[in-house]
Parts: C-alpha cells; sequence; structure tokens
C-alpha cells in the first residue's frame, strides 16, 4: 500500500539517515517548512497545502520511479 512520509526541513537529513539505516535509501519524503508543532492553524494549514502535491505524487507515481529520483536526491546514498 502505497504511503507518503511527510518531514519538515530540520529533520530531512535525519529521516533520509534512518531511511538509509533501514535498508530503503529511496524512501520518498515529501517536506515541509520547519516548525510544524505549536503553529496557528492558518500556519498548518499551509504547510498542508505545501506538502499535498509532494503528497500526490509520491501516492501517484510508479514506486520504482521515486526510489530511484529520491535516491539520487540524497546526497549521502
Amino acid at each position: 500500500m502505497p504511503t507518503a512520509t511527510i518531514v519538515t526541513e530540520a529533520f530531512l537529513e535525519a529521516a533520509r539517515r534512518q531511511a538509509r539505516n533501514l535498508g530503503i535509501p529511496g524512501l520518498p519524503l515529501a517536506i515541509v517548512e520547519h516548525p510544524f508543532a505549536g503553529q496557528a492553524r492558518e500556519t498548518v494549514e499551509a504547510r498542508a497545502e505545501q506538502a499535498a502535491p509532494q503528497v500526490v505524487t509520491i501516492l501517484t507515481e510508479p514506486a520504482e520511479l521515486l526510489a530511484d529520483r529520491f535516491a539520487r536526491a540524497d546526497p549521502a546514498a
């Protein structure tokens, strides 16, 4: 089942490192601005709108293409 992982910019490298450690270096990540927690509703809605196109891409594109693209985007992969 397709899933989308959403991560803030501040945790991007940690998320990539964890994905590599788990054997999935091409894990697709939807990236939003940091911080997320404790923000006003309007800010959270704006971040959700920022993530939506990324999530749609992650959920609808072929997994093999996504994995390759995201692995290439990870400088440590």
